[in-house]
């Protein structure tokens, strides 16, 4: 734990006093802007990554990624990020998807159980004090409908647990069953 907390000071203190002045320098070319923030991306991973240091490298890209949302380059940041980044998450998602199992019986009626649960969760927790707070019931249901789904980062922290030995592939073929039809039937209730 100390680790993290000595990766995420250090990480935010070089991104408040030196970071400032190489990307200044570097904002005359949005070109070596991405490729400088994509340095310091690799260079957090490989700190993380030493072996005294012993972090996952996904906890390092976050914590690079949050050091750089604090400049006000950001937002040409994830333009310039925006198809490497989707390109990755192709290559993720196919991955993911070679990993999983066929689905037993025991797998699918857990997943039924998450899928319950889940939706009830939100819409004990979302609609509700919506409607309670004074909003239109529609615009309470629309908001609980784009939220009721199992986020990427779900998925990403299940197959870490999976390769670390945490949980069990069940877990992640659940997680992953539910992600799929949430991430669905979320686009097309919100359509219509």
């Amino acid at each position: 734990f100390l680790w993290i907390v000595a990766l995420v000071v250090f990480a935010l203190g070089y991104a408040k006093f030196v970071l400032p002045a190489a990307l200044f320098y570097a904002s005359k070319s949005v070109e070596l802007m991405l490729v400088v923030s994509l340095a310091w991306c690799f260079f957090i991973c490989v700190a993380a990554i030493l072996p005294f240091v012993g972090l996952p490298m996904e906890l390092a890209s976050l914590v690079a990624g949050i050091a750089l949302a604090t400049f006000p380059y950001s937002a040409e940041f994830n333009a310039k990020v925006k198809y490497i980044r989707d390109f990755f998450l192709i290559l993720f998602f196919g991955s993911l998807g070679m990993m999983l199992p066929l689905p037993r019986w025991q797998t699918l009626g857990g997943m039924v159980f998450t899928l319950v649960v889940l939706l009830g969760v939100r819409w004990l927790g979302v609609f509700l004090p919506c409607v309670a707070l004074g909003s239109a019931p529609r615009y309470a249901g629309i908001a609980t409908i784009n939220l009721s789904q199992v986020g990427e980062l779900g998925l990403v922290l299940c197959s870490l647990g999976v390769a670390k030995g945490h949980i069990g592939e069940d877990t992640l073929l659940i997680v992953t069953l539910v992600y799929l039809i949430t991430g669905v039937s979320t686009r097309f209730l919100v359509k219509y």
